[in-house]
């Protein structure tokens, strides 16, 4: 899911008061969904990047397939992968031209 405060899910500049939280749930255990991932971005101290679901593929071809993430910044929009490991997801790679992860973007 990704909820975004104060701005769109569109290439442009970031007001100052707006943020974006994109958040993965996983039923790992079969006990029910949990969040399993989560990217919370305040745009003044992180800059823009909404994340948004785009598809699965199995990119490091182990057959299990990744999170395609697609993120929308200020002056472009770039991928994120996530892999599924056993405590939910981890990003494992961000298109070069991407902002840097702030920290803390992984589930408890």
């Amino acid at each position: 899911a990704t909820f975004v405060y104060g701005d769109s899910l569109a290439v442009g500049p970031a007001p100052g008061n707006a943020y974006s939280v994109f958040l993965v749930s996983s039923d790992l255990d079969g006990s029910g969904y949990q969040t399993t991932y989560v990217d919370h971005r305040i745009w003044s101290q992180h800059g823009k990047g909404a994340a948004r679901y785009f598809g699965r593929m199995d990119v490091d071809g182990d057959d299990i397939p990744e999170l395609i993430l697609e993120v929308v910044g200020e002056t472009s929009v770039w991928i994120s992968a996530l892999k599924r490991e056993a405590s939910g997801w981890t990003e494992v790679y961000r298109d070069p031209c991407g902002l840097p992860a702030p920290t803390g973007t992984r589930a408890p």
